[in-house]
């Protein structure tokens, strides 16, 4: 396998790839993690709820998968032009604080672990019923 540096040698490179920028509360504000956020928990809203309650509702199964699709298209397109347009200029960039690295990661995570406690809050609701 070649490496990066071989095929362009006149680009600089870092050498410690973990950033430094460490994560602040305020950056909960910051317009790129909100949007990351909605975006990611939109996807992921839209990828397993339609799925979920297809096998609820039988007869609307074929609907139901579909809409997950549907649900998606708005979400991938903020994240394909805005997201990952932001994230691949900070991947050529050699800024060592990667700030917006870190708060895509941040707010995915975040978007994860609040849909997935919804989920549980609401399975527990299905069961204890």
């Amino acid at each position: 396998m070649v490496r990066v540096e071989k095929l362009l040698p006149n680009k600089t490179f870092q050498k410690n790839l973990i950033p430094k920028y460490i994560f602040k509360i305020a950056d909960i504000k910051n317009p790129l993690f909100i949007a990351s956020f909605f975006v990611s928990s939109i996807n992921l809203i839209g990828l397993t709820l339609p799925l979920i309650i297809s096998s609820i509702y039988n007869d609307y199964s074929t609907f139901l998968s579909h809409l997950g699709g549907l649900i998606n298209v708005f979400a991938t397109l903020v994240n394909t032009f805005i997201l990952e347009k932001r994230l691949s200029i900070s991947f050529e960039s050699s800024l060592k604080d990667d700030e917006i690295l870190v708060l895509l990661v941040i707010s995915r995570i975040f978007a994860y672990l609040l849909v997935s406690i919804l989920f549980i809050i609401w399975y527990s609701n299905i069961v204890i019923q």
